[in-house]
């Protein structure tokens, strides 16, 4: 396991250790690697890559995307063709194609776990696969039946399919949520919250979620992702909505309830996603 000591890494240590796992972690964070090393007693820690990556069959690179690239080519000596090498980086284009460049020997296979280190255990949550060869698929289907003997999901897409979608899921709803933060925070927010009803409270409590993550990841994700485009289309939206608000309010009513309409057919209930808040609350 390389990037151990990060908060996904830990993570992944965690459950492999609990699934009877040899782990050997590295990290270029010793004090990070002392407390994984106390935390758990039974992992192998070294401040090595190579060294780790030499010890192991499974290597998983939990490391962030921009150091993911100097990572590769460190560890690129070591990686034979009895390796299997996944990465778990929320963004899945760039680091494929940069394991598929450097690594010769191994099957590589990109994954991103959809859930948080937050996450207690591995039943109801979902990983997405990204392979992209025949024996990439084939190592895909069966991490994916022991992930659904765990009570997981894996849901297998190319990396570009992947990174698509991500660009909305995670790109823009961070920017979002983001911007929202930055703009609340220059009111009273205890003001705004004693007065206010279940539609903030949600819109806060996800947007400063924000502050208590990985704040490089939520920036590294908005270059990697490349979210400017859809972010600009969001903006210009919000603008030509004000437009339209203050000269035709009853055409933005009109397209409101078309909207609702649609995702209706699209299986998103507006009843249900009042329940849904509410619970959250």
């Amino acid at each position: 396991m390389l990037g151990a000591a990060g908060r996904i890494g830990t993570w992944l240590v965690k459950l492999l250790l609990s699934e009877g796992f040899y782990v050997i972690a590295s990290d270029v964070n010793g004090e990070g690697l002392r407390k994984l090393r106390m935390r758990f007693p039974r992992v192998v820690t070294t401040r090595s890559n190579r060294e780790a990556v030499a010890g192991a069959r499974i290597v998983l690179l939990a490391v962030p995307i921009e150091n993911f690239e100097e990572v590769v080519k460190e560890v690129k000596p070591c990686i034979t063709s009895e390796h299997l090498v996944i990465d778990v980086c929320s963004v899945k284009e760039e680091p494929v194609r940069i394991m598929h460049e450097y690594l010769r020997e191994g099957v590589k296979l990109g994954a991103h776990p959809l859930f948080g280190p937050g996450a207690r255990m591995l039943v109801g949550k979902k990983v997405v696969l990204t392979p992209t060869t025949a024996e990439e698929r084939d190592v895909a289907l069966r991490i994916g039946a022991w992930l659904r003997s765990r009570g997981a999901r894996a849901i297998l897409m190319s990396p570009r399919e992947h990174d698509e979608y991500m660009r909305v899921a995670l790109g823009l709803t961070h920017f979002i949520g983001v911007l929202l933060v930055s703009e609340l925070s220059q009111y009273n927010v205890g003001g705004l919250k004693e007065v206010s009803g279940p539609s903030l409270n949600v819109l806060l409590t996800f947007a400063s979620s924000l502050l208590d993550g990985n704040l490089e990841l939520t920036v590294m994700l908005q270059r990697y992702l490349n979210v400017r485009e859809v972010a600009e289309s969001f903006m210009k939206k919000g603008s030509e909505l004000l437009r339209k608000i203050e000269e035709e309010p009853q055409a933005v009513v009109r397209e409101l309830i078309e909207i609702r309409d649609r995702l209706s057919k699209s299986g998103i209930d507006p009843l249900r996603s009042v329940r849904e808040t509410l619970q959250l609350l």
